[in-house]
Protein backbone atom coordinates (compact mmCIF):
# COMPACT_ATOMS: atom_id res chain seq x y z
CA UNK A 1 0.00 0.00 0.00
CA UNK A 2 1.11 3.67 -0.75
CA UNK A 3 1.14 4.16 3.35
CA UNK A 4 3.90 1.18 3.47
CA UNK A 5 6.38 3.17 0.93
CA UNK A 6 9.08 4.29 3.03
CA UNK A 7 9.64 6.78 -0.25
CA UNK A 8 6.23 8.50 0.60
CA UNK A 9 7.40 11.05 2.41
CA UNK A 10 10.14 12.21 -0.09
CA UNK A 11 7.19 12.70 -2.35
CA UNK A 12 5.99 15.25 -0.53
CA UNK A 13 9.11 17.28 0.35
CA UNK A 14 9.92 19.89 -2.18
CA UNK A 15 13.72 20.21 -0.58
CA UNK A 16 14.41 15.84 -1.36
CA UNK A 17 16.52 15.47 -4.43
CA UNK A 18 15.35 14.29 -7.98
CA UNK A 19 17.86 11.52 -9.50
CA UNK A 20 20.13 14.53 -10.96
CA UNK A 21 20.94 15.78 -7.06
CA UNK A 22 18.80 18.68 -7.63
CA UNK A 23 16.70 20.01 -5.14
CA UNK A 24 13.13 20.78 -5.12
CA UNK A 25 11.83 24.45 -4.73
CA UNK A 26 10.60 24.70 -1.49
CA UNK A 27 9.36 28.28 -2.15
CA UNK A 28 7.94 27.79 -5.42
CA UNK A 29 5.75 24.94 -3.74
CA UNK A 30 4.88 26.64 -0.94
CA UNK A 31 3.52 30.01 -2.78
CA UNK A 32 1.29 27.93 -5.29
CA UNK A 33 -0.29 26.26 -2.16
CA UNK A 34 -0.25 29.16 -0.38
CA UNK A 35 -2.18 30.99 -3.51
CA UNK A 36 -4.48 28.05 -3.96
CA UNK A 37 -5.22 28.25 -0.45
CA UNK A 38 -6.21 32.08 -0.98
CA UNK A 39 -8.19 31.26 -3.73
CA UNK A 40 -10.43 28.69 -2.21
CA UNK A 41 -10.82 31.17 1.25
CA UNK A 42 -11.69 34.02 -1.70
CA UNK A 43 -14.39 31.68 -3.13
CA UNK A 44 -15.64 30.36 0.00
CA UNK A 45 -15.77 33.85 1.19
CA UNK A 46 -17.83 35.15 -2.13
CA UNK A 47 -20.05 32.34 -1.66
CA UNK A 48 -20.82 32.92 1.45
CA UNK A 49 -21.42 36.41 0.79
CA UNK A 50 -23.86 35.78 -2.10
CA UNK A 51 -25.70 33.09 0.42
CA UNK A 52 -26.20 35.90 2.94
CA UNK A 53 -27.37 38.49 0.47
CA UNK A 54 -29.92 36.27 -0.76
CA UNK A 55 -31.12 34.95 2.65
CA UNK A 56 -30.94 38.43 4.51
CA UNK A 57 -33.28 39.75 1.97
CA UNK A 58 -36.28 37.13 2.25
CA UNK A 59 -38.92 39.07 4.21
CA UNK A 60 -41.64 37.13 6.19
CA UNK A 61 -44.21 37.54 3.65
CA UNK A 62 -43.60 39.18 -0.01
CA UNK A 63 -44.83 42.60 -0.85
CA UNK A 64 -48.60 42.10 -2.73
CA UNK A 65 -48.44 45.38 -4.18
CA UNK A 66 -46.74 45.18 -8.23
CA UNK A 67 -45.19 48.74 -6.98
CA UNK A 68 -43.69 47.31 -3.39
CA UNK A 69 -42.31 44.11 -5.35
CA UNK A 70 -40.89 45.63 -7.86
CA UNK A 71 -38.91 48.16 -5.50
CA UNK A 72 -38.14 44.87 -3.31
CA UNK A 73 -37.12 42.75 -6.44
CA UNK A 74 -34.22 45.59 -7.21
CA UNK A 75 -32.89 45.71 -4.20
CA UNK A 76 -32.54 42.19 -4.15
CA UNK A 77 -30.76 42.29 -7.51
CA UNK A 78 -28.58 45.12 -6.69
CA UNK A 79 -27.46 43.21 -3.70
CA UNK A 80 -26.59 39.56 -5.07
CA UNK A 81 -24.72 42.01 -8.28
CA UNK A 82 -22.31 43.75 -5.60
CA UNK A 83 -21.67 40.54 -3.73
CA UNK A 84 -20.90 38.87 -7.33
CA UNK A 85 -18.53 41.71 -7.88
CA UNK A 86 -16.66 40.84 -4.81
CA UNK A 87 -16.78 37.36 -5.66
CA UNK A 88 -15.60 38.53 -9.33
CA UNK A 89 -12.49 40.30 -7.60
CA UNK A 90 -11.70 37.88 -5.20
CA UNK A 91 -11.22 35.28 -8.51
CA UNK A 92 -8.72 37.92 -10.38
CA UNK A 93 -7.04 38.57 -7.20
CA UNK A 94 -6.65 34.48 -7.44
CA UNK A 95 -5.87 34.38 -11.09
CA UNK A 96 -2.96 37.22 -10.79
CA UNK A 97 -1.54 35.28 -7.88
CA UNK A 98 -1.59 31.96 -9.39
CA UNK A 99 0.09 33.63 -13.00
CA UNK A 100 2.94 35.29 -10.85
CA UNK A 101 3.94 31.87 -9.97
Amino acid sequence: SLADNDNVGSLFDSDSEDDNGNTGGRKRGKTVAEGLEVGMKAMSAGFHAVATAISSQQPPCLPTQPQHMEQFMEARFNSVIEQLQVQNQNLAALVELLRKD
